[in-house]
């Protein structure tokens, strides 16, 4: 049977990244599209490059049904290799039809200007001519040409393919006892999946009158503070953010100043009592573990804009129009505003948003540093995104400098890169430089003077892509709050400044911190567990899990102001867990939400064997999980970057055994355990930290606007497991994909 479900280009490379033989296969199609680009020139005779066009297309077709079993969509799918074979000879055949039609209308440019994202989000069935031959004339025929339509080829495949084998299942499938309602496009089903009203999932919210302030600034700007202000003097109430490590240090803070404070992420859960025995009434926790059936006072939701994130939004959508608080502030970026006051109306609530400004002015420097290590100064943050640039950049400014240097990057554990900001933030402290990836970006109250971008480009699991703007003006702004101790004699101990480490990049700079953020027109949502649940009753037993929950995805629809959050996640986790056998529904969605680096493939073995241990009902410690090398531990050479890989997976098996065992807690008993060996991991990081050395890889270009195309595996290796701001972290806060009832 086929079982295959539409995927966007960036769930496409996820998948692509699992296979074994990935880097040989990047490699192989790199090389070939090389190869097709410098056979296949530009003519300026239009003829001829129209037949040019017709000429790489077939090539392209043709090769599509070998480069996609190369990169495993066979096995991924649960397709047979004769199944494949078929689909794919009918899919090339109808285009290759299309192409050696002599029909101009087939190739003339209506519609030829939509955006290749917006097309693919239609899930097309075959190719716009149009639309390919308008990349053709706009982009010389360059690698980024080949790669784009190689991605509509793939694509298109993958939902012809869905498209034949629902029609194929609904023939063969008649409706059963078993399955009374039917399970394929039927009425019931689509309605199941009507997600246009969101807000009427919490009737008890939309009985309160409730008002809602937005607390709306740049970084620095004390909107967060204020709002916290007034949590301090509520007796019921909740702080919501992205981090952990943000929770953890508001958590600190209450508790520090004798206010009784919970902590509650996905898996760590303090419970704290106050003076009379009872339990605290303010938790802070993540965004995803707020509890919407909680009466409060006062709630305060931190990075509001996020609302807009294609993976975790849903998580701040449940928070504003669920929580169960007489008063929920809303603190972040401007950008959100628009579409905080069109759901406020939606909802009939008050609205009331306060504006604020920096407490300190933020410039940008009228030149970069010109590529000299010598001119970084006490209070710097080098901005960049590799790992293999973070120790690099430490050791050359430690070795040319009289200066030290504190670390900060994604991959490190929530702990350690707290522990590192002390050693920045302190006056004291003979680190006065921060070396950092994007991970600074929030969560951290960092005495920055001068944020310098080392590089204004990330890797993204696929290529290099310049940041964008809203994402450069957030790492920015966290400039400007250096401590007085450390200012030097006649420097402003308030201005913060940014520029850039070479002098390819200082115009980007410039240009990113001139323009605005574009306001955010969407707030994301997420199906509730029931409606998985009902969902699911329409299929057959035999169904693997990560189809129905594509399925639900394909179907589901939403309204003017909300869109469906991406599921890529969770189908990913379900189709790696289809081997295992007796989970119940419940189980499998508890455990589609498991925070799993799908790249890493000790980490996803680990997850299988903790899972099968689930099914069966079998004690399982964490020292007796196979993947777990407690010897790597014992005998760790702290000296080595490989000891530093080994010790971030180790703790991201840790982090997943402890996620596990709040939701799992009579079979993966040995929390206590687990947090012994993550202290454990966390002291041998540290000591990593201050040996291991590098030498500094430039990116192949960091002019603004160019994409660069690396060995997509060798760059992911050195890209870290640090893939930045949120990436990482996000894997460790989630409490479900799934809203709760």
């Amino acid at each position: 049977m086929l079982i295959l479900c539409r995927r966007t280009l960036h769930a496409q490379r996820k998948l692509w990244s699992l296979s074994s033989t990935h880097g040989d296969t990047q490699r192989r199609l790199f090389s070939r599209s090389c190869l097709l680009a410098a056979d296949i020139e530009p003519i300026a005779d239009a003829n001829l490059q129209h037949e040019n066009f017709r000429k790489l297309l077939r090539q392209r077709i043709s090769a599509l049904t070998t480069r996609s079993k190369r990169t495993h969509i066979i096995t991924s799918y649960h397709v047979t290799s004769k199944q494949f074979d078929d689909y794919a000879e009918q899919f090339s055949l109808k285009v290759v039809s299309q192409l050696d039609s002599n029909s101009k209308a087939l190739y003339r440019l209506e519609g030829a200007s939509t955006k290749i994202e917006n097309y693919l989000a239609s899930r097309p069935t075959f190719p716009n001519l149009a639309i390919l031959k308008r990349l053709q004339s706009e982009s010389q025929l360059d690698i980024d040409f080949l790669d784009k339509v190689d991605t509509v080829l793939t694509e298109c495949l993958v939902n012809y393919a869905l498209d034949q084998s629902s029609i194929e299942l609904e023939t063969q499938k008649k409706p059963t006892k078993t399955a009374t309602k039917g399970w394929s496009s039927s009425v019931t089903s689509r309605r199941m999946v009507n997600m246009s009203h969101p807000a009427e999932w919490y009737p008890k919210a939309r009985a309160m009158k409730r008002k809602i302030y937005v607390h709306v600034g740049p970084t620095n700007s004390g909107k967060t503070y204020y709002a916290l202000q007034r949590l301090r003097k509520a007796n019921r109430g909740v702080f919501a953010g992205p981090l952990r490590l943000l929770a953890r240090e508001i958590y600190e803070r209450f508790t520090a100043d004798d206010i009784p404070c919970n902590l509650v992420t996905g898996e760590e859960v303090i419970r704290s009592v106050d003076k009379n025995g009872q339990r605290a009434g303010i938790t802070s926790s993540t965004v995803e573990m707020v509890d919407v059936e909680m009466p409060l006072d006062v709630a305060v939701i931190d990075e509001i804009q996020m609302i807009a994130d294609p993976e975790r939004g849903w998580s701040w959508t449940v928070a504003l129009l669920g929580l169960q608080a007489k008063e929920i502030h809303l603190c972040g970026e401007e950008r959100a505003v628009p579409i905080l006051k069109a759901i406020a109306e939606s909802l009939g609530e008050e609205l009331e948003v306060r504006y604020f400004k920096r407490l300190s002015p933020l410039q940008v420097q009228s030149n970069s540093l010109g590529s000299n290590i010598q001119k970084i100064e006490p209070g710097d943050a080098v901005v960049t995104f590799s790992r293999r640039n973070i120790f690099a950049i430490k050791q050359k400014i430690e070795r040319e400098t009289r200066l030290k240097c504190a670390v900060i990057y994604g991959g490190l554990p929530p702990e350690t890169r707290a522990r590192q900001a002390q050693l920045f933030n302190d006056p004291d402290s003979e680190h006065n430089v921060l070396i950092a990836s994007d991970a600074i970006g929030m969560g951290l109250n960092l005495s920055i003077r001068r944020v310098v971008f080392e590089s204004v480009v990330k890797f993204n699991g696929v290529a290099e892509k310049s940041l964008e703007v809203h994402h450069l003006k957030q790492i920015a702004g966290r400039a400007g709050r250096y401590k007085p101790e450390r200012t030097e004699l006649g420097r402003s101990k308030t201005m913060g400044y940014v520029t850039s480490l070479d002098k390819a990049d200082h115009a980007y700079v410039v240009n990113c911190m001139a323009r605005e953020n574009m306001p955010i027109s969407h707030a994301g949502i997420h199906p509730m567990r029931e409606h998985i649940k009902r969902f699911t009753l329409d299929f057959p037993p035999t169904i693997p899990f990560d189809f129905i929950l594509a399925k639900f995805y394909s179907l589901a629809s939403s309204s003017r102001y909300y869109t469906v959050s991406s599921l890529d996640s969770a189908i990913g986790v379900s189709r790696a867990l289809n081997t295992v056998k007796g989970l119940t529904i419940d189980e499998k969605i508890k455990l589609s939400s498991a925070p799993v680096n799908l790249r890493d493939d000790s980490v996803c073995l680990a997850l299988i064997e903790m899972t099968k241990a689930i099914a069966n009902g079998e004690p399982l410690s964490l020292a007796d999980v196979a993947e777990f090398n407690v010897d790597a531990l014992q005998f760790a050479d702290v000296s080595k970057i490989f000891t530093l890989k080994t010790l971030e997976r180790a703790h991201l098996l840790v982090t997943l055994y402890l996620w596990l065992s709040y939701r799992f807690p009579t079979v993966l008993f040995d929390r206590e355990g687990a947090m012994d060996f993550n202290m454990l991991i966390q002291d041998l990081i540290d000591k990593c930290l201050q040996t291991i050395r590098f030498t500094r890889r430039l990116s192949r270009s960091s002019v603004a606007g160019q994409n660069n195309y690396t060995n997509a595996t060798e760059k992911q290796n050195e890209s870290e497991t640090d893939v930045g701001l949120m990436d990482i972290e996000n894997q460790f806060v989630f409490k479900s994909s799934f809203a709760e009832d």
